[in-house]
C-alpha cells in the first residue's frame, strides 16, 4: 500500500482500506496447527498475540467469546483489509489525473513479443497496442498465459464462493478467521463471507456457469452469524462464485518473467496459512 501513495490513518475517506486487526481461531481439536501458525509467525517477526476467550471479549468487540475454543485464537493487530472495488476506482482515478487511458470491454487480449522483448497487445477490439512493457496480472490466467512464453508457474487454482451480507446496524470493524470460514466488513456495514468447505458443494454447469445449493449459503450465513455479537440473522445481498488464484506452492509471484524484455507477471493468492480448516 506505501507504494500506492495510500494512507489510512486519517483519511476517513479511505474508509474501505482498514488495518484494524484480525482474529482467527481453529477447530476445537486443532490446537496445534494453531499454535504452529503463532510460532511460525512471531520467528518472522509479525505481530502475532494468543489471546484467551476472556481476553477476547474483552479485547475484541463484536465476537462471540463462547465461539472461540479454550486455548484460543490468534490477533494480528496489524491485519488489514481492503475493498477491491473501491481500491481499484481510486487507482483508476489516479491514473487518469496523470494521463494515462483506462481501456475496458477490449475482449480477449495477449502479449506479443518478438526479438527478445514485449512489443504489443493484442486485443480483440482493439486490435494491436503498441508498449514497451507489459504486466500479466489476469488472475487465474496468469499460468496459461505464461506458458506461450516457455515459463511454467504450477496452479492450484480453485472455484470459490464469495457471499456479500445487506449491511448491518453495528458492524464490527474486524477481519476474522475461525473454524466455519473468513468473515470480513465491508465500507457500508455488510459482512464478505466464504469457506473453504463450501468449495466441493460448488456446482460447474456445462454451459461453463456456475451454481450453489441454498442450503449451502444458509448454513454459511448461520456460521458467520454464531461468531458475532448483536447482530440479526445475515441475509444475501450478493453471491459470487468463480476462479480464485493459487500458484501451486501457495507463494505470490511477482517479477521479471523469463528472458523476455519488459514482460512481467504479477500472481497473488488469497491469503493462506498452514492447517486452515477444510470442513
Amino acid at each position: 500500500m506505501i507504494a500506492t501513495g495510500l494512507s489510512w490513518q486519517g483519511s476517513p475517506q479511505l474508509n474501505w482500506l482498514r488495518f484494524d486487526g484480525g482474529l482467527r481461531w481453529q477447530a476445537a481439536d486443532k490446537a496445534q496447527i494453531l499454535h504452529q501458525v503463532h510460532v511460525h509467525e512471531v520467528a518472522y517477526g509479525y505481530d502475532s498475540q494468543l489471546l484467551t476467550p476472556d481476553e477476547v471479549a474483552v479485547r475484541i468487540p463484536g465476537i462471540d467469546a463462547a465461539a472461540i475454543p479454550a486455548f484460543g485464537a490468534i490477533w494480528n493487530p496489524g491485519e488489514g483489509w481492503v475493498d477491491l472495488s473501491s481500491l481499484i476506482n481510486y487507482l483508476t482515478a489516479g491514473l487518469i489525473e496523470l494521463g494515462g487511458e483506462v481501456i475496458t470491454d477490449a475482449g480477449i487480449a495477449f502479449v506479443k513479443a518478438s526479438a527478445g522483448r514485449v512489443r504489443a497487445i493484442a486485443t480483440e477490439r482493439y486490435g494491436d497496442i503498441d508498449v514497451d512493457a507489459a504486466l500479466l496480472a489476469t488472475g487465474s490466467n496468469v499460468p496459461h498465459m505464461v506458458a506461450g512464453f516457455g515459463v511454467t508457474i504450477p496452479d492450484a487454482t480453485t472455484t470459490a464462493l464469495l457471499i456479500k451480507t445487506r449491511p448491518d446496524r453495528k458492524p464490527a470493524a474486524r477481519r476474522r478467521e475461525c473454524a466455519a470460514g473468513v468473515v470480513a466488513t465491508h465500507p457500508d456495514g455488510a459482512f464478505a463471507v466464504d469457506a473453504d468447505w463450501a468449495t466441493p458443494r460448488i456446482e460447474v454447469r456445462p454451459d461453463g456457469t456456475y451454481g450453489v445449493p441454498a442450503e449451502t449459503i444458509e448454513e454459511l450465513l448461520a456460521e458467520a452469524s454464531h461468531v458475532l455479537t448483536d447482530t440479526p440473522s445475515l441475509s444475501v445481498e450478493t453471491c459470487g462464485i468463480g476462479p480464485k488464484p493459487v500458484p501451486g506452492d501457495g507463494e505470490p509471484v511477482l517479477g521479471r518473467l523469463g528472458d523476455v524484455g519488459g514482460l512481467h507477471c504479477r500472481l497473488h493468492p488469497q491469503r493462506r496459512h498452514a492447517g486452515d480448516d477444510h470442513r
